[in-house]
């Protein structure tokens, strides 16, 4: 436990481990700001199974924007994907779609920090 965490079992600001918690989370199981690990739940959430507000993962589950695999979200891009926006097959579209994509997360988010958005709109 501390600032920066390491080990089985990590709290802190930035954590890494197995299970960790953190406003930086990087492990097998992660719960922070920016997660990432196999299991990652938080704002931003990067892993295979990818739970929060903005997720990436080969099951994302976004509240606002999801892509991966399996994407599920407001705006939800993958594979397989489910949302008011929603688009299957990522890897055929269009470039004029991918413009069109490009524009509603930049519309539908205005709050969100410019790196996250760009990161999605990079992405697509």
């Amino acid at each position: 436990m501390g600032i920066i965490s390491l080990g089985v079992l990590s709290l802190g600001i930035l954590a890494l481990g197995s299970l960790v918690a953190g406003l930086i989370a990087l492990g097998a199981i992660s719960i922070g700001g920016i997660s990432v690990g196999a299991i990652a739940i938080g704002y931003l959430a990067i892993g295979g199974v990818a739970i929060g507000v903005y997720s990436i993962g080969g099951l994302a589950l976004g509240y606002n924007i999801a892509f991966g695999g399996y994407a599920s979200g407001h705006i939800a891009m993958g594979d397989r994907a489910t949302g008011y926006y929603a688009w299957s097959n990522i890897s055929e579209i269009t470039s004029m779609e991918r413009e069109e994509i490009r524009e509603i997360i930049s519309r539908e988010n205005p709050n969100t920090w410019r790196w996250i958005l760009n990161m999605f709109r990079r992405l697509v």
